[in-house]
Formats: C-alpha cells, sequence, structure tokens
C-alpha cells in the first residue's frame, strides 16, 4: 500500500553512492525534495531515503521498469511507511557540498 506516501527505501546502494547520484536516478519520477543516507563508521550503511514533493513520484518510482541500477547494482525499492531512520544520520560535510539542492526552503505563510 502506498497510497498517499511519499518516501522511497532504496536497499543495495553502491557504498560510495552520494546524493547526487540518487538524485539523478530518481529525477524522471518527480520532484525529490530531500534524500537521506545513513552512515556508520564513516561509509554508507548501502540504503537511502528519498522523499518526494507529491506520492506520484513514489508511485512512479516504485513503478520503474526496469528496476533501477546504480554502478551496476540493482536496487530493491520500498514504500517506506514509518517515521524515517531513528539513528545513523550523523553530519557529512560532504552531503553538504553536494550539487543535490531539494527546494530552498521559502520564507512565506506556510501555505
Amino acid at each position: 500500500e502506498i497510497e498517499g506516501k511519499r518516501r522511497l527505501f532504496v536497499k543495495n546502494l553502491p557504498y560510495d553512492a552520494s546524493e547526487d547520484d540518487i538524485a539523478k536516478l530518481f529525477a524522471k519520477c518527480g520532484k525529490v525534495v530531500e534524500i537521506r543516507i545513513p552512515h556508520a563508521s564513516g561509509r554508507s550503511k548501502g540504503f537511502a531515503y528519498v522523499e518526494f514533493a507529491k506520492a506520484q513520484g513514489l508511485k512512479a518510482a516504485m513503478e520503474l521498469e526496469p528496476a533501477p541500477a546504480l554502478q551496476g547494482r540493482r536496487l530493491h525499492l520500498d514504500a517506506d511507511s514509518g517515521t524515517g531512520p531513528k539513528a545513523g544520520f550523523h553530519h557529512r560535510p560532504d552531503a553538504f557540498q553536494s550539487k543535490f539542492v531539494a527546494n530552498a526552503k521559502s520564507k512565506g505563510k506556510g501555505k
């Protein structure tokens, strides 16, 4: 059941995959607003969370044919139904130096 969900759980990532790599892979599915790659001991854990602006982005990603691959590794996709990771997201300067920029936060009235 993916109705109304916007977060994609991507497994089997290469350990050196970046936010940029993942953003390019899923850009055709819809607007990506956030990518989180958990790290432990200085390297990726091999999975990531990709959040789309709209539920249609998640649906499009789940329906990709053939299944997406990165650096020769076939990725396994799931709709994330939880609240996301509890640990493993530590400050990494390289994540903030990434060229991937979702949508700059507007200073509007929240509408």
